[in-house]
């Protein structure tokens, strides 16, 4: 897809279209390959710091479609994240069960439900992104410092009492399986 903006032309292009695959087909060797698109750009740490907020905010769709390049004057950078909103929080409101309701669009060596600390952390931040302990730790922080931000977000979001609190605690579960 190309936009023109102030006469420069982008390029945009889902990670899912740049690897072949158009229809979203959640596999082990999707997020293998999304890292390796990403640590090309040397954007594995963003990468990272996305699909960990995304987990700890209940968005288990955040497959290949909605991950993005953009070239600009033959540069390719990360698109500005986008759609990223509490699907477990909806899924919930709709009346499913939480055990019914998968935690991640991608799957962490082969799982998409009851990630834990060791699969986030050892297995994705340290074996498969190459990720050291000082990086992984500051990520950590950033969002164990920015939470009372996001109660304070939630609070004043547009979702009924109800829907705020079933928000606050899936964050401050899936916080709590990471020991943030």
């Amino acid at each position: 897809m190309f936009e023109k903006l102030d006469d420069v032309e982008r390029r945009y292009e889902s990670v899912s279209h740049l690897l072949g695959q158009p229809d979203v087909i959640a596999n082990q060797d999707e997020l293998q390959r999304l890292a390796k698109e990403y640590s090309e750009l040397g954007k594995v740490v963003e990468l990272y710091r996305r699909l960990l907020f995304n987990y700890l905010i209940g968005n288990e769709d955040m497959h290949l479609k909605n991950w993005s390049l953009i070239t600009t004057h033959g540069k390719t950078e990360l698109a500005p994240a986008y759609d990223c909103s509490s699907t477990t929080v909806a899924l919930r409101a709709l009346g499913r069960p939480a055990n019914e309701i998968e935690e991640t669009a991608l799957p962490l060596s082969g799982k998409k439900k009851g990630l834990s600390r060791e699969l986030w952390i050892d297995y994705l931040a340290r074996e498969r992104l190459q990720l050291n302990d000082k990086v992984i730790n500051g990520i950590l922080n950033d969002f164990s410092v920015a939470i009372p931000e996001w109660d304070h977000l939630i609070n004043r979001s547009f979702l009924i009492r109800e829907l705020q609190g079933l928000y606050r605690e899936v964050v401050q579960s899936r916080l709590k399986s990471l020991d943030i």
